[in-house]
């Protein structure tokens, strides 16, 4: 690119400087050729100005990031925003079908697409993500985890995504029982492809593993500080878990309305080990006295 820019300078001055001297030096040239000698000097000037910008326009996009290392997220103006948004269209999580952050026209700034796409490939590599972390979905934003899995993938190594591990028999979830209960309650989860060794068992307030002796039951006790410390009320729980409609099309197996306390509150639970992520099912938790 920049050899075409000089190259093109060098036409210029060939083109034009030896008019310009004939112009000086000949009071009589034509008006004719004046005209024509403006006009064309316009046109190559032009062609500078294209190449010129060209150059910027490939001098911003090239990147000298190689790894990620810095947490990501929306508003974030960095070159390895542009790494990030690469390697997304690569694999699939499209940024963006056209413009800014589309194939080949990716850019520095984290916005509301590269979020979308962040949180696509989150759910996709949930066990390597979001288990670990006790969370049930993506959040969008580039942080330890999933560095360490955008890392692979840059460096062209196998991830296992949750896809490929369903075939292998994710866990699933029966019933649950009780339906409710307080802080400290014991519940038992009957179902099926629980690990012998660990299972973690997520919700809004922590995560818990436990062991299956047969793979098919899980029993433990659903204790949190929070609601130890703090005599909680229905008003406080939906404050301190976002108590709305998100949870409206969730059901705990085998659900009669009439084993749930009025007003105890749903919290999501789920299961996952090696094998994969089990549906979502509510547990309900009762508002202390």
């Amino acid at each position: 690119m920049k050899s075409k820019i000089f190259s093109s300078l060098i036409l210029v001055g060939l083109f034009v400087f030896p008019f310009v001297g004939s112009a000086q030096l000949t009071d009589d040239a034509s008006e004719e050729i004046r005209n024509a000698l403006i006009v064309k000097i316009s046109e190559l000037l032009e062609i500078v100005k294209d190449l010129q910008a060209q150059l910027v326009l490939i001098q911003s996009r090239q990147n000298t990031e190689t790894s990620f290392t810095k947490d990501l997220f929306a508003g974030t103006t960095d070159g390895e925003v542009l790494l990030l948004q690469r390697l997304l269209n690569k694999e699939g999580f499209i940024v963006s079908d056209t413009g800014p952050g589309s194939l080949g026209n990716e850019t520095d700034y984290f916005g509301a697409k590269t979020q979308r796409a962040v949180r696509a490939l989150q759910d996709k590599y949930a066990l390597q993500i979001l288990v670990p972390q006790g969370l049930v979905s993506g959040n969008g934003m580039v942080e330890e985890k999933t560095r360490v899995v955008l890392n692979s993938l840059l460096n062209g190594e196998s991830v296992t995504s949750d896809s490929s591990v369903a075939s292998l028999g994710a866990p699933v979830i029966n019933s649950i029982s009780p339906l409710s209960g307080k802080n400290g309650s014991t519940v038992t989860i009957l179902g099926s492809n629980f690990d012998k060794d660990s299972n973690k068992v997520q919700t809004s307030f922590g995560v818990f593993d436990v062991p299956s002796a047969d793979g098919k039951s899980l029993e433990f006790v659903l204790y949190s500080e929070l609601f130890a410390e703090i005599n909680i009320s229905d008003e406080d729980l939906e404050d301190e878990f976002g108590g709305d409609d998100s949870t409206a099309d969730l059901v705990a197996p085998e659900t009669v309305e009439s084993d749930i306390v009025p007003q105890a509150f749903p919290v999501p639970l789920t299961i996952s080990n090696n094998s994969g992520i089990s549906q979502t099912v509510l547990f309900y938790v009762e508002p202390n006295e």
